[in-house]
């Protein structure tokens, strides 16, 4: 049984796009999939939402762009977050994971500055030896024209701590030696507009002190010059 496909109408404003977005009605009869590209890429992270979730694996998504673009607030700090968007020469990396039908309205809540949509078989690329399972595939994209980090709103360091090691957790766990580096790469708007509020803890996914050296080898390995100009919170 094929899923109802999402209609998306696209309307190029200033240097962004927005567009209106159709969901999909969830199918009873198929199995839920939650693509993750940003925190639920992150085992633990994810499930903070939902409890009986699947595992994380691997997967290529196709005409679709990551990047910093989504303005919002986090434990009282204005931020940027992760988003996505239609891009036809794109692609990204990220994770797929079963859900039950039920929880999909508690993770609607969590990313609630996003738009649930339905992403075709032919734009998911496994990057296991396991092949991608029969079902409805659902990806967060972003509701807005792009909004990318500024002053006012920077990339939080504590954030891109639980995008990272969650991609270092799929890094390890599947021996895809290349896989961090590409959540880097394959991401656009990494910006000097960036600031360190780990000391700070707002953000309640904290990674481990191991993890964050981790995190900043690879930000010094591939995004050197940003990664030099972070800022102190209190100096942003």
């Amino acid at each position: 049984m094929r899923s109802r496909g999402v209609v998306v109408f696209l309307c190029w404003w200033m240097a962004g796009f927005t567009y209106a977005l159709n969901t999909p009605e969830v199918n009873p009869h198929l199995p839920q999939f939650i693509i993750g590209y940003g925190s639920l890429m992150q085992e633990h992270s994810k499930r903070q939402s939902a409890q009986q979730v699947g595992s994380n694996y691997p997967v290529m998504v196709k005409h679709f762009e990551r990047a910093w673009c989504v303005w919002g607030k986090r434990r009282g700090l204005n931020t940027t977050y992760l988003g996505v968007r239609p891009n036809k020469a794109r692609q990204f990396n990220a994770v797929y994971y079963q859900v039950a039908a039920k929880d999909l309205p508690t993770y609607d809540k969590r990313e609630r500055h996003y738009q649930r949509v339905n992403v075709g078989l032919q734009d998911l690329q496994a990057l296991t030896k396991k092949p991608l399972p029969d079902g409805q595939y659902w990806l967060y994209v972003v509701r807005k024209v792009r909004q990318p980090p500024h002053q006012n709103y920077p990339i939080l360091q504590s954030y891109v701590d639980i995008f990272l090691a969650g991609c270092l957790e799929l890094q390890a766990r599947f021996h895809l030696p290349h896989f961090a580096r590409q959540c880097i790469t394959s991401t656009n708007n990494w910006h000097n507009s960036w600031v360190n509020d780990r000391a700070c803890k707002a953000e309640p996914r904290m990674a481990s002190l191991h993890t964050q050296q981790r995190v900043d080898k690879l930000l010094q390995t591939y995004l050197p010059v940003l990664f030099k100009h972070i800022k102190p919170l209190n100096k942003a």
